[in-house]
């Protein structure tokens, strides 16, 4: 009985057909939260470059996971393999507790030794992260071979198990990151027992599965009791942090109030100020970005403010006599729970003041609904990076692409002015973005632009709207000094301005030039970063590697001061109060572009060695048709996530909020994935060749109109709520439809000709949907979000291709089988005397 139990043939009853599809959405949902879980707690405590290489290697591991278990169960079959998925199901589990804990050890060590890390701590949270994918990755192949009998519903459950985990994680987060991720222990715990009772003929070991839901519970009791597991995203030997609250985009930390100030930060990132209450005529302490209210001596207009979640910029406007003050937040907790109720009091109760108006949003959609007649536009970077879909950074570099600043300039009005806060080393950049958003000859647009930087490596970019005079440039000069700032950053010839205002005039109009060394940065490639060529990047990957150490983005300790550097050279390591600049010998940050190179590099080289892992073999007659359509899984996986990047991406500056890429764009997007899976099920009689030409066809040329017309159809409902979540609806259902079918119908095919390379097949499609995503990732640095559409249109081709030529030899195939079975049936015919009307005769030898 349990032979016949193992058989794959024999089917499952309906009560374990219900536990497969469980296991099968369990399971998915952990390995999503695991995506995002590695990237959210790796950004918040050790950095936004070592976050976004963890989270381009977790899918590869995944991959990893399912070829190289593919060889290792061939030979099993039935309840053979649920009883296998659910030991590696508990194992990923227990691993991902285990990686918790370990991050929890590494961000306190690293917090202790002042944001730095050593070898020891990146193997260690490295290890902690991969290793669970890579068992929940073999897990979940070999589950889908279980059900490779009903791929459709099954590859059904995986989609809808993933969207659900994106509607879980914001309610997740209310436990807390570190909470959520012990808590998706059981989620895999949940997987394991349903695997296990499909395969409870094999007689599972029950006491050993039921270890990771009782340890979980432990853990997480004995954490909410006496908190134990602390994700640190400060510096220092104690931490400063007093409330720390957890997003799907970000962790905001608020330190410590002293003195009734307070000043939070978000993720590992330069500390920010909160407001607080000033006396009637005091006016706040002085910051780089108020040189702006020192163009007018007067209040002549509102103040829009895009960035200040905490208050300390609004709280400037109004102390400077604005009558209205309308800030854009990026993150609703922070104005929500800390500015409206956890901090009024210390804040001064700023969002109770009728001049004050707030809108959460990205800080470009918000635009559209407010006026055009603000005297000053002033635009913060705060924070450093936010993750709005797996795998994709959302920088806020988008706040200062060309397309940006011409938003903002269209809000100003006639006498209005325009301040940027960004980083000394985006100067070049911000600069000639600036001048392309003008329009103006650069000559004459230099003569509108004032640059200063502080030892912070804090610059401000003041845009006035006309030429700055003499008198003016004074009180700008004299606003910087009183702030201490270098005039402009980092020419020291302009000391002499003193000397005469023609020359003094001059020379601050050659050293903006000067300046102008970067590239105007369109919303296409919407990245403040140094433009590297295609042949640089080994060298770009091999630095990156090299330094993936945590690392703190910016100064996270408000009394450290910042030393010049050894090769500092002169005028660019000095202010002009001889004050020192933004330090040389600071450990250089991870940039983003060396990053997704080094992930995407060695994502190529794990999907070689995906690809090279041997499948199990089929038989002799079928080899050439299981090749061809192995072949043909890696590039639908990777036109899916080409796809779905260049959707999110656009389709989250469409609605105006990073949330809305967890609660709408993903979720949408998988669940109509998953339709497009569950209708292959619906074919009862089979696969034919019309039936494959014509959804990939039509999949081809879907994907070609969105590379030609994605672009402008986002422009034109540009402003419109329903127009907008029409199109949103409508896109990404078609496109989810027509980018999972592909995965489900060659399944199918391999059901019937080589069920063992089932496991194989899903993760070499895995392999290249992550490939393709690290891909994206990176080329968005060097050519822009555009083209990107283009190659995914080229990878759906070649990947239809494949399999209508294996579906064509799979035909042949099976030509030849059923003859050499009819040829086989007649040759003992011949010998029994059945079907013959001679006698039966001993062949001659």
């Amino acid at each position: 009985m349990a032979k016949l139990c193992g058989n794959h043939s024999v089917p499952m009853t309906a009560p374990e057909h219900r536990a497969q599809l469980g296991g099968v959405a369990a399971l998915a949902a952990a390995m999503v939260l695991l995506e995002l879980l590695s990237f959210r707690l790796c950004a918040a405590t050790l950095g936004a470059g070592f976050a976004a290489f963890v989270g381009l290697m977790g899918p590869f591991a995944a991959a990893l996971g399912a070829v190289t278990l593919a060889r290792r169960s061939a030979a099993l079959q039935g309840s053979q393999l649920a009883k296998s998925a659910a030991y590696l199901a508990a194992l990923a589990g227990a691993a991902m507790v285990a990686g918790t804990v370990a991050l929890s050890w590494a961000s306190q060590h690293v917090a202790r030794e002042r944001g730095e890390g050593d070898n020891l701590q990146v193997l260690v949270v490295i290890a902690g992260w991969l290793i669970p994918a890579l068992f929940a990755g073999g897990a979940l192949a070999l589950a889908l071979r279980r059900g490779l009998g009903a791929i459709g519903r099954v590859g059904f459950a995986e989609a809808v198990g993933g969207a659900a985990a994106c509607l879980l994680l914001p309610a997740s987060m209310w436990l807390g990151a570190p909470q959520a991720a012990l808590s998706t222990g059981m989620l895999f715990a949940l997987a394991a027992f349903c695997f296990a009772y499909v395969g409870r003929v094999q007689r599972p070991r029950w006491a050993v599965l039921a270890t990771l839901p009782l340890a979980v519970v432990v853990l997480v009791a004995g954490d909410i009791s006496a908190p134990w597991l602390r994700m640190r995203s400060d510096v220092g030997r104690r931490t400063k942090v007093e409330l720390a609250v957890w997003t799907s985009q970000a962790m905001i930390a608020v330190n410590k109030v002293s003195r009734g100030a307070g000043r939070f930060h978000v993720d590992r990132t330069r500390p920010a100020p909160l407001a607080k209450p000033e006396k009637a005529g005091q006016k706040p302490r002085y910051h780089i970005q108020d040189i702006i209210y020192d163009l007018t001596g007067r209040a002549d207009g509102p103040v829009l403010v895009i960035g200040a979640s905490g208050g300390r910029d609004v709280r400037a406007a109004l102390a400077y006599d604005h009558e209205r003050v309308d800030f854009i937040a990026p993150y609703a907790k922070l104005v929500n729970e800390v500015l409206m109720h956890r901090y009024a009091a210390v804040t001064g109760r700023l969002l109770a003041d009728p001049r004050v108006h707030a809108q959460i949003g990205d800080g470009r959609a918000a635009l559209a609904g407010l006026p055009k007649d603000y005297a000053h536009v002033v635009v913060l970077d705060l924070g450093q990076a936010a993750q709005t879909a797996p795998r994709l950074l959302m920088h806020h570099d988008r706040l200062f692409t060309t397309e940006a600043v011409r938003g903002y300039l269209e809000r100003l009005g006639p006498k209005g002015s325009l301040v940027m806060r960004r980083t000394v080393a985006s100067l070049p950049s911000l600069i000639a973005t600036t001048v392309e958003a003008v329009g103006e000859a650069p000559e004459q647009t230099h003569k509108r632009l004032f640059v200063c930087a502080d030892k912070r490596d804090a610059a401000a970019l003041l845009l006035s709207s006309a030429a700055i005079d003499p008198v003016t440039f004074r009180k700008l000069t004299k606003g910087c000094k009183k702030g201490r700032f270098s005039i402009p950053y980092p020419l020291p010839e302009l000391r002499n301005h003193n000397r005469g205002k023609a020359l003094a005039m001059r020379q601050r109009r050659e050293a903006v030039a000067k300046l102008e060394g970067g590239e105007a940065v369109f919303d296409e490639r919407p990245f403040l970063q140094p433009r590297q060529s295609f042949a640089e990047l080994p060298a770009v990957a091999l630095s990156a590697l090299r330094g993936l150490r945590p690392q703190v983005v910016g100064d996270n300790d408000p009394k450290a001061q910042a030393r010049p550097g050894p090769d500092a050279k002169p005028g660019a390591g000095e202010t002009d109060g001889g004050e020192a600049a933004p330090a040389a010998d600071k450990p250089a940050v991870m940039t983003p572009s060396g990053m997704t190179a080094a992930a995407a590099a060695i994502g190529l080289l794990a999907l070689l060695v995906t690809l090279l892992v041997p499948a199990p073999q089929a038989g002799s007659a079928r080899r050439r048709a299981t090749v061809l359509l192995r072949l043909s899984f890696p590039w639908f996986g990777a036109a899916l996530s080409l796809c779905f990047f260049v959707l999110v991406e656009r389709f989250t500056r469409l609605l105006g909020d990073g949330a809305s890429a967890w609660s709408l764009l993903i979720p949408l997007g998988l669940v109509a994935v998953g339709a497009g899976r569950l209708w292959v099920d619906t074919l009862r009689q089979g696969i034919s060749k019309r039936t494959i030409m014509g959804v990939l066809g039509a999949g081809a040329l879907w994907l070609l109109v969105l590379a030609l017309a994605a672009r402008p159809l986002v422009a034109s409902v540009t402003g419109s709520t329903v127009g907008a979540w029409l199109v949103v609806l409508v896109v990404m259902m078609i496109s989810g439809w027509l980018l999972g079918a592909p995965l489900a119908m060659g399944l199918v095919l391999l059901r019937a000709h080589g069920p063992a390379q089932a496991t194989w097949c899903w993760g070499a499609h895995h392999a290249g949907w992550a490939f393709g995503a690290a891909l994206a990732a990176l080329l968005v640095y060097l050519i822009g979000l555009s083209p990107l559409m283009p190659i995914a249109v080229v990878s759906y081709a070649l990947g239809a291709a494949l399999l209508v030529i294996a579906h064509g030899a799979h035909g042949e195939a099976a030509h030849e089988k059923t003859t050499r079975e009819e040829t086989a049936r007649q040759e003992i015919g011949e010998r029994s005397g059945v079907g013959s009307s001679t006698p039966a005769t001993k062949p001659a030898t």
